[in-house]
Formats: C-alpha cells, structure tokens, sequence
C-alpha cells in the first residue's frame, strides 16, 4: 500500500444535523464528481502584500469576485470583506489581526498558519492542517466559537478560490446549521472550535472534514492505584471525515487516528466501539463530555484499532478505523463520525495531533484493482487563560 503524505477542514454531512451548503446527492451511485462548484458572489477582498501584484490576485479570484483591492498595510474592520494575508509580508501586525477577528472578519493567509496560530491572534485556539496552500480563521464573539480552515487543491488559484467561498459563507448566521443536542456548544460553560479541511486527493477524489472541539468547565478527579488524577476541564471532540470520490473510483476505507503532544492529558471516553455494518444502521456515539450523535453506518464496518496504547481508556493516543464495502452503492458522500473525550491535568489546555486518512479504490476489473491511501496531519492547539 502506497501512502501519500499530503502536508498541507470543507463542510460535510452529518447524521445529527446538516452543514449547511454540503447537500447534494452522487450524481451516479458511489460516484461524486469534482464537489461543490465555486460561487460569484463579488465579496470585496483586501490582500495584504508587498509581493502578489494585483493582476495576479484578479485571476486568482476571477470566479469569486471582481472586488479585489491590494495594499501594503493591515486594513481595519470592514463589514462584508475578506482579507488575504500573505504570509511572507512582514508588516504583520498582531494587534491588527486581533482587532479584525473581533469584528467578525474572517481572515484568510496564503502558505502560512504560524500567522493564524492561538497566540498571533489572541483567541488562544488554532488547527490546522500542515503543509496547506491556504489557511483561515473566523471568531463569532458572541457565542466564542472559533472556526479554523486549511484548503489543499492541486494550485494556489484553486485553494484560494475554495477558502474564498470557505471564507464568504463562515460570516453568515446559519454556516454551520445543526439540531438537536449538536447545538450544545452555544451554553455559557462552554467553548468551541471547528476546524474545517478541504483536501484533493490526486484524480482519486476529496477528502473533506469538520471536527469540533468543545471545552466544559467542570472538576473532575479519577483515581487509580498508580495515576491520581484532577483537573478544571474536559475536552470532547465530535470527528467528521468525509469521502468524495471522483467518478470511477471508490472508498474502501477511512480513519482517524488522534495523539498528545504532552503527557498531562488523557483519553476518559471513545467511540464508536465495533460496528458491523450489515447489522447496524445507525451509530450512535458519546464523545465523553460532548452530546450524544448518531450518523448512517450501511456498508461501514468500524474497529477501535490498538496499536501501541491506541483506543485505551486513559490512554494518550486514539484510533477509529473503518472498512467500507466497496461493492455499495452510496447515495450521498460516505461520512464517518468517531468521537473522543479527554482530560488534561497538571498542564493547562489541550495539545494534540489528528491524522485523517482515506483509502480510495480503483476497479478496472475483477482481478485489476489499485488502492492509494491518503492522509493529512491536523495540530490542534487550545491555551487556558
């Protein structure tokens, strides 16, 4: 098996509640074609560059908007825009930045996340996926809801022109659209991030993901004759992996493998357990201190892999593995929804690595089949203060 390393999160469809603009069904079976189009919406767009000249940002964005405006000077809050960063401008001003994601501009930085990071601008939560072309972030102050976003296409026009649309639908009230106990986060005790990837997979597809981060503030203690353990929060995370193949090609498995970055924190709660797909169509998951959701598992066989101290309770490190019968056929993208919950203690926040990863198919006869697999690297970093 060949594994294609792809260092560089778009919406997905989900069993408890729908993202808002992913809803559309395959057009042939298991088949998806290139995802959903780029709209033109003409948002103005501030660049900040003292390098990108103006004729190269308007075809970049050519099919997004014909208001682009570059300038070599962090811009102030402006209703309705867009700002691009480049990431190898050096006038960066930390201060700026904080100032413009407190309005509610979403702010977007080619090839570099270290500008976007938890303590550049002050919201002390990032994630991103390494290596990514184009990076962006979003704060809605009013509910302390950070959305992060990493795109990976095959040029920069095109990730540009997906963090563009990305960027112009995180601003409006109903971005992400969900229901039931998913809207948990908006309680006061609570915080929350989403981390949104858009990554293309070669001429085998796109992998897509929307994982959300919830902080709750509540004393805990665990004990054990070797490990005493106390802390002031739980973090729970509700994973959400999406596979889009291209036509001609198939899924035959997804994972999410998760991992600390220190040893102050600890895996409390996991799941789904073992799953057979032929027996059981809707799985439900409890993400320790996260609600409880469910998505559609037709044709998904799970398996809470272990491989070192992988998918142990109390635990470092996590891992969900799922075979998909490749023989089905899907009506809509095939999302897989694993979910952890962990604790840190005696170090403040949580620090950690996820690796989404997809193994696409391609059957061009019975004894003819070629499997490439694809992963990308997300570090998520949240600071108490």
């Amino acid at each position: 098996m060949k594994i294609v390393m792809i260092c560089a999160v778009v919406a997905v469809l989900v069993g408890a509640g729908t993202v808002y603009y992913l809803t559309e069904p395959y057009s042939n079976g298991a088949e998806w074609d290139q995802g959903y189009p780029i709209n033109k919406t003409d948002t103005p767009v501030i660049v900040v560059s003292d390098k990108l000249d103006q004729e190269t940002l308007a075809s970049y964005l050519e099919n997004c908007t014909e208001n682009v405006t570059v300038q070599n000077k962090m811009p102030s809050p402006t209703e309705r825009t867009i700002i691009i960063i480049d990431g190898e401008w050096s006038g960066i001003n930390d201060l700026k930045l904080n100032a413009l994601l407190l309005s509610g501009v979403p702010v977007l930085c080619i090839g570099s996340s270290e500008v976007l990071d938890e303590e550049r601008t002050g919201l002390n939560r990032s994630a991103f996926v390494e290596g990514a072309e184009v990076y962006g972030i979003h704060y809605k102050q009013t509910r302390d809801v950070v959305f992060c976003y990493s795109a990976v296409a095959d040029d920069l026009k095109s990730a540009i022109e997906r963090s563009y649309d990305w960027a112009d639908r995180v601003g409006e009230p109903m971005f992400v659209h969900m229901s039931g106990s998913s809207m948990d986060f908006i309680k006061p005790d609570r915080k929350s991030m989403y981390v949104f990837f858009d990554v293309k997979c070669d001429d085998y597809g796109w992998m897509r993901g929307m994982t959300t981060y919830t902080q709750i503030t509540t004393d805990f203690s665990y004990q054990d004759p070797e490990v005493h353990i106390t802390g002031t929060y739980t973090y729970g995370t509700h994973f959400r992996l999406q596979t889009l193949p291209n036509i001609g090609k198939s899924t035959a498995a997804m994972y999410v493998e998760t991992s600390f970055t220190n040893d102050e924190q600890r895996l409390m709660d996991f799941g789904p357990l073992y799953i057979d797909g032929d027996r059981d169509g809707k799985i439900f998951v409890s993400g320790g201190p996260m609600p409880q959701w469910s998505y559609n598992g037709y044709g998904i066989t799970t398996i809470p892999k272990s491989s070192s101290d992988n998918s142990i309770f109390m635990s470092g490190d996590f891992c969900s593995w799922n075979d998909i019968d490749i023989s089905r056929k899907y009506d809509r993208p095939i999302t897989v929804e694993p979910g952890k919950g962990s604790i840190p203690y005696g170090t403040k926040g949580y620090s950690g690595i996820d690796v989404y990863g997809i193994k696409f198919c391609e059957q061009k006869s019975r004894i003819n089949v070629t499997y490439e697999t694809f992963e990308v690297k997300c570090v998520v970093e949240w600071l108490d203060k």
